[in-house]
């Protein structure tokens, strides 16, 4: 069982004398390289761009329900102030 990692995957080895990448990153498979079961790495990436965008969607949705929330809290707390200005008339007159 590998847990949702891919299989590795047989590359031919670069020549030395390409240019490193910086940093250190580690190459990338081939456009044709073959994930798990079958898949080719334009499927993987456009499978990773959809679960992005979900993420970033499910986000969006959090930040409005947020947003929400604190217009229901903003306005209870001007309800609130606005009876504890109507009381303080009362006090007063």
């Amino acid at each position: 069982i590998t847990h949702g990692y891919a299989q590795p995957v047989a590359v031919p080895s670069v020549p030395s004398s390409s240019v490193p990448i910086p940093g250190g990153l580690p190459q990338f498979p081939p456009p044709g390289a073959i994930h798990k079961e079958g898949e080719t790495e334009a499927e993987r990436l456009h499978r990773q761009q959809e679960q992005l965008l979900q993420m970033e969607r499910e986000r969006v949705e959090l930040e409005k329900l947020r947003q929400l929330r604190l217009q229901e809290e903003l306005e209870r707390e001007r309800i609130e102030l606005k009876l504890h200005r109507e009381k303080e008339q009362v006090l007063v007159q």
